[in-house]
């Protein structure tokens, strides 16, 4: 590996399109080669997730990560395979999802914006575009929490059903294992 200063910065991992050379963990983890294979693919999946899906986090990922504290990098590795998770698993939750993240993005950088200008000349346009953009967070965040709580009503209705079937055929299921239980070899067993 070279030094530093001769063509990479150990805390910015590499893309598609940077030269050869050791990949770094986009969250100053330090080289992916010092990894088994299937977790090194599964971090340059990760890098490349998130510069298709979260392009301003990836931006903030590749510029400055080694500012960001441990255990924030950490959260961010969560929340990514959660999210890289969800868009093979559940689309509709993983679009609720995103859009969250924009709107949690959008108004911490306007509360950054107003905190560091509280008297400016549109103090009062941002307070108000502010308090819209939280409604609109929290909207998004109770029809998450309902589309959750519908997909647990739905499993928990595939359960009751189960069971359900299971008390109908009690004897049917005790007689079965019993008979596992004690025949002898028959020779009739798969």
């Amino acid at each position: 590996m070279p030094p530093p200063g001769e063509g990479y910065d150990p805390l910015v991992p590499t893309m598609p399109f940077s030269p050869p050379g050791p990949r770094f963990f986009p969250m100053g983890f330090g080289t992916t080669e010092t990894l088994p294979l299937p977790l090194q693919l599964e971090m340059d999946d990760l890098v490349r997730f998130t510069a298709d899906e979260f392009p301003d986090l990836h931006l903030r990922l590749v510029r400055g990560f080694g500012s960001v504290p441990p255990e924030e990098r950490y959260g961010i590795l969560f929340f990514l395979r959660r999210m890289k998770d969800l868009q093979g698993s559940n689309t509709e939750i993983y679009e609720l999802e995103k859009s969250i993240y924009r709107m949690e993005t959008e108004t911490e950088s306007l509360g950054e914006a107003i905190r560091n200008d509280p008297d400016g000349d549109n103090a009062a346009e941002q307070r108000d575009s502010l308090k819209k953009k939280l409604g609109e967070l929290f909207d998004l965040r109770g029809e998450r929490r309902e589309t959750e709580a519908k997909r647990i009503e739905a499993d928990l209705k595939r359960i009751r059903d189960l069971l359900e079937q299971r008390r109908a055929n009690r004897d049917a299921i005790i007689e079965k294992r019993f008979m596992e239980l004690t025949s002898e070899n028959d020779g009739l067993e798969w």
